[in-house]
């Protein structure tokens, strides 16, 4: 299924007497730092007859029609730090920055269900930044949901990357009881359509523009209540609507708590609402608050620096102790950092560097066992057996002179942490992993890599 939409302005409103602060609505340029390159350089020489080439990471892919360039000209595509606000994942730098091609080029691409967060999948938008860190929008944006790639037309190169015209952040969290957090609305809007035929210039700006404060509510009830939570409104600014989620002081029934912003969109760009004060459009935006009272956050990190291959891979997750049966709640598993710096002299490319998973990967609880306190051992214990995981090694294709090209292929190793183990007061805690204890953390150094346990209540 391709969804092809149309970027309106998008207008907030609220039917609370307690949230009509006005706004500023003037519209203000979206411009941010400039991204910043890394990862390895993919290029290809594309000349008149056309081409396409395709980044190191295999996202994104570049399509050049007949007559898009006039001489033959080297293009690369390099990673970059994504600064759009409303951002997902990697930006990518295009070369040679500020070429014109004589017929748009079609950018390609690639994403998962994990690159959403949980927000809406037709607000994505793909969009150019130039070196003043000014965005722009593209053209004839559209989105594939059964191949789930993003695509646009270019006609220049500079910064391209990917986000939400419209978003809340964070779409899920985890919450002690009493404790706040803060929920951000974020709003990217564009003057005119990609695809009006009425269009002069594709280098329209992108701008952010709040216009009134959207409805909050908390399990269906406006603004929450002492059982679900309460959530009021903050900040308001031209780069986003703030609002404040304060958990309820016991752990809810209906858990987790359903937070959500009513956002109300006009039927044309502009600003008027249709007879009667009804508007054309609604949507609901979507955080999942799940309220605790007994957890904890769990932290693996491994820094690996012998040889001449480094990197530094962590995991964690939070135990909710609050059942009779632990749960584990937000594993993330972090992409692993390296430098991927040539182990030879020889010419050496590594061709896993997207795949590469290191060694630190929680993959799910296996069994748990709680010992509860006593008078003679006042501090509760502990124990969950997580799943068996893996990660893996990095690959590599190595060219000497006069000898044949050596093959090293990634091969899967079993991951860690293989439990977590600590023991706990309610105040003091006491970590303990293959031997070694600690008050709250352990530190393992064994020559050139360091293992780093961490356990911390919410």
């Amino acid at each position: 299924m391709c969804i092809r939409f149309f970027i309106l302005p998008i207008f907030i409103s609220s039917v609370l007497s307690a949230q009509n602060t006005s706004v500023d609505s003037i519209r203000k340029p979206l411009i941010t730092s400039i991204g910043i390159p890394f990862g390895e350089i993919a290029s290809n020489k594309i000349g008149k007859e056309g081409g396409s080439v395709r980044s190191s990471d295999g996202k994104l892919e570049l399509y050049f029609p007949n007559d898009a360039l006039s001489n033959p000209v080297t293009i690369s595509i390099q990673s970059c730090t994504n600064t759009m606000h409303s951002g997902i994942g990697t930006a990518y730098q295009l070369e040679p920055s500020g070429t014109k091609f004589n017929q748009p080029v079609k950018a390609v691409l690639h994403y998962s269900d994990k690159d959403l967060k949980g927000n809406t999948v037709r607000f994505m938008t793909l969009a150019l930044q130039d070196q003043t860190g000014q965005w722009y929008r593209t053209e004839s944006v559209i989105v594939d949901t059964t191949e789930k790639t993003i695509s646009c037309f270019i006609r220049h190169f500079s910064i391209l990357a990917d986000g939400f015209t419209l978003m809340l952040e964070p779409a899920s969290a985890t919450l002690k009881v009493n404790q706040q957090i803060t929920l951000s609305i974020y709003n990217i809007i564009t003057n005119i359509a990609a695809d009006d035929p009425q269009i002069n210039s594709y280098h329209e700006q992108l701008y952010y523009e709040i216009k009134e404060l959207p409805v909050w509510r908390a399990n269906s009830i406006i603004g929450g209540d002492g059982t679900t939570g309460t959530i009021t409104s903050n900040t308001v600014g031209f780069l986003f609507v703030d609002a404040i989620y304060k958990a309820p002081s016991k752990v809810p029934g209906a858990n987790p708590v359903a937070v959500t912003a009513e956002v109300f969109f006009t039927p044309d760009n502009t600003g008027t609402e249709l007879k009667g004060g009804k508007w054309a459009h609604r949507e609901i935006l979507f955080c999942n608050i799940t309220i605790v009272e007994d957890a904890y956050r769990f932290t693996y990190i491994h820094k690996n620096f012998a040889g001449c291959f480094h990197y530094i891979d962590s995991s964690s997750c939070i135990i909710n102790l609050d059942k009779k049966v632990p749960e584990l709640l937000e594993v993330t598993n972090y992409k692993p950092w390296s430098d991927w710096d040539p182990c030879t002299k020889c010419n050496q490319r590594y061709t896993n560097k997207e795949a590469f998973k290191a060694n630190v990967e929680i993959w799910g609880m296996q069994n748990s066992k709680i010992i509860p306190a006593t008078k003679e051992k006042p501090m509760t214990e502990v124990y969950v057996g997580l799943l068996p995981a893996f990660g893996n090694t990095p690959a590599s294709e190595q060219q000497c002179p006069k000898s044949p090209k050596i093959v090293i292929p990634s091969m899967a190793l079993p991951a860690d942490p293989k439990y977590i183990h600590f023991e706990t007061d309610g105040n003091d805690i006491i970590v303990h992993y293959l031997g070694e204890s600690g008050k709250n953390m352990i530190s393992k150094k064994v020559k050139y890599e360091e293992t780093i346990i961490k356990v911390t209540r919410l």
